[in-house]
């Protein structure tokens, strides 16, 4: 009996796998030593499983995507949500890599003292800015007329 056929083996099954190893070894194990080694095995087993693709924590966007990534943002670095997960669907990635990406090119921007701040705005709803400029918090409230 191997443990990927059946990891959570039955009473009999155990003692048949105690006596196999008695018989070809001589190993004497005992019921509980032989519960702990499974059990080891299931946390082993649950810790080797590799996460998907859709929740690993690094991707690398394509030569493509970047393009598109750097279009939109020279548009407007700070992209209603909405926008956000077109691109999202576009790239086949979580929301959460989009607006990480926003982001971390908008943090580098900024320490390099290259970013300008562009929002795009719509009639329906003020926009509040806040952002920093050389240590001066800057708060400003835009409504549309």
């Amino acid at each position: 009996m191997q443990f990927e056929k059946d990891n959570f083996p039955s009473k009999e099954d155990k003692d048949q796998l105690i006596n196999k190893l008695k018989d070809n070894f001589g190993t004497e194990l005992t019921m509980t030593q032989l519960n702990d080694w499974f059990e080891t095995e299931r946390t082993n087993a649950f810790k080797r499983v590799k996460p998907d693709a859709s929740n690993n924590s690094y991707i690398k966007f394509s030569a493509e995507d970047l393009k598109v990534l750097k279009e939109n943002f020279e548009q407007n670095n700070y992209p209603r949500v909405e926008e956000m997960k077109e691109m999202a669907d576009q790239f086949g990635v979580n929301l959460s890599k989009i607006e990480n990406w926003y982001k971390h090119h908008r943090r580098s921007l900024a320490k390099k003292g290259e970013l300008d701040i562009k929002v795009t705005l719509n009639s329906e709803n003020p926009i509040n800015l806040i952002f920093r400029q050389k240590n001066i918090l800057i708060n400003m409230k835009l409504t549309i007329l």
